[in-house]
């Protein structure tokens, strides 16, 4: 299975497992290393981890504070 995030990149989100405490072996759509999936980590591969949702949140927050309407 090939994991394609487009556009990941471009929201300052990091791979799994470098530069933050997320597991890349728990193969979600940040993974650094696709791997076979398991009954255990299979939902994984549809879902951000909380490391990744943490660099969305950042991200969206920094362009927030630069916004003044």
């Amino acid at each position: 299975m090939l994991y394609v995030c487009i556009g990941c990149d471009s929201l300052a989100a990091h791979h799994d497992g470098y530069g933050n405490v997320c597991n890349r072996d728990n193969q979600y759509i940040m993974a650094s290393a696709p791997q076979r999936l398991t009954n255990d980590t299979f939902n994984n591969a549809f879902v951000f981890s909380r490391c990744s949702i943490q660099y969305f949140r950042n991200y969206i927050a920094d362009l927030t504070s630069y916004v003044h309407c």
